[in-house]
């Protein structure tokens, strides 16, 4: 009889998990959080150590996705200390590899390749190759933020390697993908699209729309840079077809939005704001705080570049309170320098004082 309660408690919370997991992909976040919540109470009474780290970190994903990064952390700390308690190393490092991404999606970048370096060195003591090359891809992309592209090259290469070693065709795409980011960052456009066409033929033959839909718009950025506007609108609009087709609403949101700016760029304003507008719709409904911010702080942009100072400053209000909230210090700081331009532009120059010095602040945090 013991055994048999116990089956259907591991049943109940295999089912919850499930209906947590299907509502996380769906963005449905709080209700992914409660069923993951239940299913988590439910290893806790089986007194299943090991499902408690998977529920704990299931959590943590949920949470970063959604924006709420302390509450993230506070999960990732949680699940890492029961690995260390059971001393797995694969769930240690994936726990400390998982800590890294939240610093580094909330813009704490030293923290974040500490935290990377630290699973990068767990993992190859342990031969884990695969987590070897996604924690180099992942100090890779803090180098190429810091504008150290030769480093982040060797770092994106030493990835790609262990790929194609391994035949991980869809790791070996996102690394190719990475290197044409690099190159187009460092202005080599033409070595920058190569790349993406490399990325692009892999996604296609593996048949991966999200994928495709990425690379796509990576081209996109690309034309951006070199003023081919036109183009760079047609590749953000098959992105958005393709991200449409899979269902991935954040990325609508972040193709919307660069359509927007190439709308803008080509002097389409009204087509800009469409955009923006519905990129911010999706960012909302999500749950997405920084994006939406974002969004609301171009809104800003756009209206500012037109002289249309007023509902600039509200959207450029709007965003700094979401900011503030979620303690995005790289985004708040852009708009506080939005803000400042804003005043600064109408003459207004004791008002834009006070947010040039905070904005100095907050860049140097």
């Amino acid at each position: 009889e013991a055994a048999q309660k116990t089956g259907l408690r591991e049943l109940q919370r295999d089912l919850l998990d499930e209906l947590a997991d299907l509502h996380s992909k769906a963005l449905n976040y709080p209700q992914a959080i409660s069923f993951y919540q239940k299913a988590l109470e439910l290893d806790r009474a089986l007194k299943d150590r090991a499902g408690e780290t998977r529920r704990l970190n299931n959590m943590g994903e949920v949470y970063s996705s959604w924006g709420r990064f302390r509450d993230a952390l506070d999960y990732f700390q949680a699940a890492l200390e029961i690995s260390d308690s059971l001393g797995s190393t694969d769930d240690i490092a994936s726990n400390i590899n998982n800590i890294g991404s939240v610093y580094h999606q909330w813009g704490k970048l030293d923290d974040a390749i500490e935290y990377y370096t630290r699973a990068l060195e767990i993992d190859r003591e342990a031969g884990n190759l695969q987590d070897v090359a996604i924690e180099l891809n992942n100090i890779g992309a803090i180098l190429e933020t810091w504008g150290e592209f030769d480093k982040a090259l060797s770092y994106y290469q030493q990835a790609l390697e262990i790929a194609r070693k391994e035949s991980i065709p869809e790791d070996e795409a996102t690394y190719l993908n990475n290197i044409g980011l690099v190159y187009k960052n460092w202005g080599d456009f033409t070595r920058g699209e190569e790349y993406f066409k490399k990325a692009l033929r892999i996604a296609e033959s593996i048949g991966d729309n999200s994928m495709l839909a990425r690379y796509t718009s990576n081209l996109g950025l690309l034309n951006m840079e070199r003023n081919e506007y036109e183009i760079a609108i047609t590749q953000f609009t098959l992105a958005l077809k393709l991200d449409s087709q899979t269902g991935n609403d954040v990325e609508r949101a972040v193709d919307l939005n660069n359509l927007a700016v190439a709308y803008t760029y080509s002097g389409r304003n009204e087509e800009a704001l469409d955009n923006y507008f519905l990129a911010l719709k999706i960012a909302r409904e999500a749950g997405q705080s920084d994006r939406e911010a974002s969004y609301l702080n171009n809104i800003g942009k756009l209206f500012a570049d037109d002289g249309d100072f007023n509902p600039a400053l509200e959207y450029y209000d709007s965003a700094l309170e979401i900011t503030v909230t979620t303690g995005n210090r790289p985004l708040e700081a852009i708009i506080l320098n939005n803000i400042g331009s804003a005043n600064y532009e109408q003459q207004a120059y004791d008002a834009a004082v006070p947010y040039f010095t905070r904005e100095i602040g907050r860049a140097h945090v």
